[in-house]
């Protein structure tokens, strides 16, 4: 496995996990975390001005191997930023490992692509108007796996204009990568929501919603054990457990745009060409709600 191949997070760990530590609402707790109502249904924390408050822990049943960690349908603003750390007590007195305070929203464009005059020539974070568009998504893929039981997730997001921080979803896993990467010509489809009737007089009305990303990957040389995978994943996840599709880890700008939370359209399959050469394809649609 590669590290700049096409990963694919389909066993979300935080399912079997305890969820503790911070202050969170008693009719929005840290539980929701594992809700998939991601946005009817989120964890909230009322008091996001101390660190203490607006955190909390993963404690895994056992010590496990992870490579992904998301945190998906968030009100996090312009200017939250995020620290991970790993230990081996619940404690953590022993840390084994951390991931420093970093920036939620990172760069989205490149500053040339941008004016002059445009706020985030030079830093090319995303804007509220960028936001609005895909989502507000923190998501980490590990360079190198860990292998650990518990993680400790703080946010710093003092000063959020809505006075709360809100996460509809948390994703935790290990990382499905084949030898050979994807082929060229994948897709990104954005999937229309909009609803649109006539007056009496032909004028057109449209009801706009937020679309759906969809996007379509295709392998022609997985392995037997890679095309199993596949198999064994939608078997699992069929239509129903959210899924999380990285196509391009090493793009940091098009991170935003490729990268959500999502459910197989359609199941993985296998055509077995010949041995240890095998096709499959994988086909996953946005949860919005």
């Amino acid at each position: 496995m590669t590290a700049f191949h096409a990963q694919l997070v389909t066993e979300n760990l935080a399912l079997v996990a305890s969820l503790t530590g911070g202050t969170w609402s008693p009719d929005l707790p840290l539980t929701n975390l594992i809700d998939d109502r991601i946005i009817t249904n989120p964890a909230r924390c009322l008091t996001p001005a101390s660190l203490a408050t607006s955190q909390f822990d993963i404690e895994l049943e056992q010590r496990r191997i992870v490579r992904f960690f998301g945190l998906f349908a968030t009100n996090f603003s312009v200017e939250a930023m995020v620290r991970l750390t790993f230990a081996d007590d619940a404690e953590f007195t022993i840390v084994t490992d951390q991931i420093g305070w970093v920036s939620v929203f990172e760069r989205f464009r490149a500053s040339l692509s941008l004016d002059w005059e445009d706020p985030n020539f030079w830093t090319g974070t995303p804007l509220a108007k960028d936001l609005d568009l895909y989502g507000r998504h923190k998501v980490f893929l590990f360079d190198t796996p860990v292998s650990t039981k518990f993680i400790r997730v703080e946010i710093d997001d003092a000063g959020n204009p809505d006075g709360f921080i809100d996460i509809g979803y948390a994703y935790l896993g290990a990382t499905i990568a084949t030898n050979f990467n994807m082929d060229r010509g994948r897709t990104l489809n954005p999937k229309s929501r909009a609803r649109r009737d006539e007056t009496p007089s032909g004028h057109p009305v449209f009801d706009r919603r937020r679309p759906k990303r969809v996007s379509r990957l295709s392998f022609s040389f997985l392995t037997d054990g890679e095309a199993a995978e596949f198999i064994d994943a939608g078997m699992r996840n069929d239509v129903i457990d959210p899924v999380v599709l990285i196509p391009d880890p090493t793009d940091q700008l098009a991170l935003m745009r490729e990268t959500f939370l999502g459910r197989f359209q359609q199941l993985p399959s296998a055509r077995y060409r010949f041995a240890e050469h095998n096709q499959s394809e994988l086909f996953v649609e946005e949860i919005l709600a």
